[in-house]
């Protein structure tokens, strides 16, 4: 899937993420103290790494990634992207809401939503986050919408400088 397509839902729109502003919003949520904690790249992203990451999602035909905005205004608050893996039929997903204030108001729930209806069309069955086991408010998210720790790999990556556990949650999104 191209992320030239748009996803309409009825609070948010996924589409393409605009390059210039938009592109450096995400960057800048990205970096984020608030937000930056729970990525496993531990470093401040660089606007020219953030560029290449940018050009190598929208390149792949396996991967990509969409703005999310609000359906009313066309806002974006956060970024949603996705990793096929065709040999397990299985999708990674990342997905950000940036201004701390627009958490918790069903934008991501929505969002993941919009992108499994249209893997599951492309038959994938699966849909996986990792997420580190510590950070709490993602696996609540996650598990109140369907997914289920399928692992745990323990001291996987690392925040803080110290290792970490990260979940390997697992949610059924096709037949």
């Amino acid at each position: 899937m191209s992320t030239e397509k748009i996803l309409r839902g009825e609070k948010i729109v996924l589409r393409p993420i605009r390059e210039g502003g938009e592109l450096e919003r995400i960057r800048q949520w990205r970096n984020d103290p608030r937000n930056a904690g729970f990525f496993f790249t531990d470093h401040k992203i660089a606007p020219d790494e953030h560029a290449r990451w940018f050009e190598s999602m929208k390149s792949a035909a396996d991967r990509g990634v969409f703005a999310i905005v609000l359906a009313e205004t066309d806002e974006a608050i956060g970024s949603f992207s996705y990793r096929i893996d065709r040999v397990t039929e299985e999708v990674l997903y990342g997905v950000m809401i940036g201004p701390a204030e627009m958490r918790g108001r069903g934008y991501g729930e929505e969002a993941e939503r919009l992108i499994s209806g249209e893997m599951s069309a492309r038959g994938v069955k699966t849909a996986v986050v990792e997420v580190f086991a510590n950070n709490d408010a993602a696996v609540g998210f996650y598990r109140k919408i369907g997914y289920e720790t399928e692992s745990v790999a323990v001291g996987r990556e690392q925040q803080e400088g110290k290792p970490r556990d990260v979940l390997i949650m697992k949610k059924k999104i096709g037949r």
